[in-house]
């Protein structure tokens, strides 16, 4: 039985086949990308990746509520297999929101890399989505004074800051004492769970991280009123 508003130890494909169907309205989570990334407790270089990626994906639909999302941060080389992944598994396509950052690799035969990418899909086409749950003050709607003054968030999001580490400190970021580092150094701004949380869901339900890592999502989820499930196969982030 998985209970909320506990963090998980353990592999997420085992640990949320004890989820009962229909009983998540938001799932957000950030994966391995199989590009070779030296974890303490996973290899990121799986031969059966997309297998494996499906399997978990085939869970997420499973115990999601008709009405409900799942959001998926992914590599950028790997969003269309990923994406047609999903699609095969049943979920519906809402969006690919590109979030503008400012990449710190340098490199030189190639542009910068600006972005990176969140798949938005849902169970259904009645998905439940609150389209001002957040404002995006910098744009004006200013068809009539009736018309409320500020609107709504579009598919590119480009004013959340990166996470930095060394000499750039991040107020949200979680680092090693006396070195600097960040303890994981793939941490996610609360700012992109939080935009994703107050859009498709409403105080009370549960929403699921697979691939919890340092918490950003079960903490934003808690700090908006909230349900969260968190699964986390390190034991290092399990504090």
């Amino acid at each position: 039985m998985i209970d909320t508003n506990k963090i998980y130890c353990g592999d997420s494909l085992d640990l949320i086949k004890h989820i009962d169907e229909n009983h998540i309205k938001c799932i957000f989570t950030d994966p391995p990308y199989n590009i070779g990334y030296k974890y303490k407790t996973y290899d990121d270089n799986k031969s059966d990746y997309w297998e494996w990626s499906e399997r978990w994906l085939k869970e997420c639909y499973r115990i999601l509520c008709d009405d409900g999302s799942i959001f998926v941060k992914q590599f950028n080389r790997n969003l269309l297999t990923f994406s047609n992944i999903m699609l095969k598994v049943g979920f519906k396509e809402r969006n690919i929101i590109i979030w503008k950052n400012s990449s710190q690799a340098n490199p030189q035969n190639s542009f910068l890399k600006e972005y990176e990418v969140i798949i938005f899909m849902s169970k259904s086409d009645n998905n439940y989505f609150n389209i001002l749950g957040m404002k995006d003050p910098r744009r004006k709607d200013g068809w009539g004074e009736d018309r409320d003054a500020v609107g709504r968030y579009g598919d590119l999001w480009d004013n959340v800051k990166r996470v930095t580490a060394g000499n750039q400190i991040h107020p949200e970021g979680i680092y090693e004492k006396n070195s600097g580092k960040k303890i994981h150094s793939c941490q996610m701004p609360q700012e992109l769970v939080k935009r994703a949380i107050l859009h498709t869901t409403q105080k009370g339900d549960i929403v699921l991280d697979l691939f919890n890592g340092i918490g950003t999502t079960t903490t934003q989820t808690n700090l908006l009123g909230r349900k969260y499930i968190g699964f986390e196969i390190d034991e290092t982030y399990n504090l």
